[in-house]
C-alpha cells in the first residue's frame, strides 16, 4: 500500500514536471522567434522604462547591423531561417518526448525514436548555426561595395558542451532501444 502511494506520487510529480517543461518550451519558442524578428527587422534600439535594449543577430555587432541595407537583411533572414527551423523542430521533438513520458510511455519505441530525432536535430542545428555566420558574411559582403561583416568561424565551449550532451543523449537512447529489444526477446521465451 505504501509502495503504490509512492509510485502514484512519483508519477504525479513526473507529470507535473513534464507540464512545467512544456510551458517553458512554449516561452522559449516565443522568445526565440521574437528575438529573431527584432534582431533582423529593426534598428536594434528599444527603450524600456529603465534601460535601452539592443537586438542584433548572433555573430554581428550592432554597428554591423546598422550598416546593412534591406537586401542584406533579407539575405540574413533567409540564411537564418533554416537554423531557426532546426531549433523549432528540435523543440517539437522535445515536446513529443515530454508528452510520451507524461503519458507513461517512457521506454516506448515512439519515445526512443523522438529522443534520437531530437538529438540529431540538435546536432544539425549546431552545425547550421556555426556555418550560418561565415556564410552570411561571405554572401552579404559580396553584395556590398565595401565589405562590412567579418567572416569568422567560431566554436564556443557551449557548442562543444551541446555536442557532448547530444552524444550522451544518443548513447542513452541506444541503451533504451537495446533494453526494449531484450525485453521483447525475453517475452518470447516465456
Amino acid at each position: 500500500m505504501i509502495n503504490s502511494y509512492i509510485l502514484r506520487s512519483g508519477q504525479h510529480a513526473v507529470r507535473r514536471l513534464c507540464g512545467i517543461l512544456r510551458g517553458i518550451l512554449v516561452v522559449f519558442v516565443v522568445l526565440q522567434v521574437l528575438y529573431f524578428a527584432l534582431s533582423w527587422g529593426s534598428s536594434g534600439n528599444y527603450y524600456t522604462v529603465f534601460m535601452r535594449v539592443h537586438f542584433y543577430p548572433d555573430g554581428m555587432t550592432l554597428d554591423e547591423l546598422l550598416h546593412l541595407g534591406y537586401t542584406q537583411r533579407l539575405i540574413g533572414v533567409g540564411l537564418g531561417l533554416p537554423t531557426l527551423g532546426m531549433l523549432f523542430y528540435a523543440v517539437v521533438q522535445f515536446n513529443s518526448i515530454l508528452t510520451y513520458i507524461k503519458d507513461g510511455m517512457i521506454f516506448a519505441t515512439r519515445t526512443i525514436a523522438a529522443m534520437q530525432t531530437f538529438t540529431g536535430t540538435l546536432l544539425l542545428y549546431m552545425v547550421l548555426a556555426n556555418l550560418e555566420r561565415p556564410l552570411r558574411a561571405l554572401i552579404v559582403n559580396a553584395t556590398m561595395d565595401t565589405p562590412v561583416l567579418k567572416s569568422l568561424f567560431t566554436v564556443s565551449a557551449n557548442d562543444l558542451l551541446l555536442v557532448l550532451v547530444s552524444a550522451l543523449f544518443y548513447v542513452l537512447t541506444a541503451i533504451m532501444h537495446e533494453g526494449r529489444r531484450l525485453e521483447e526477446e525475453n517475452k518470447g521465451f516465456v
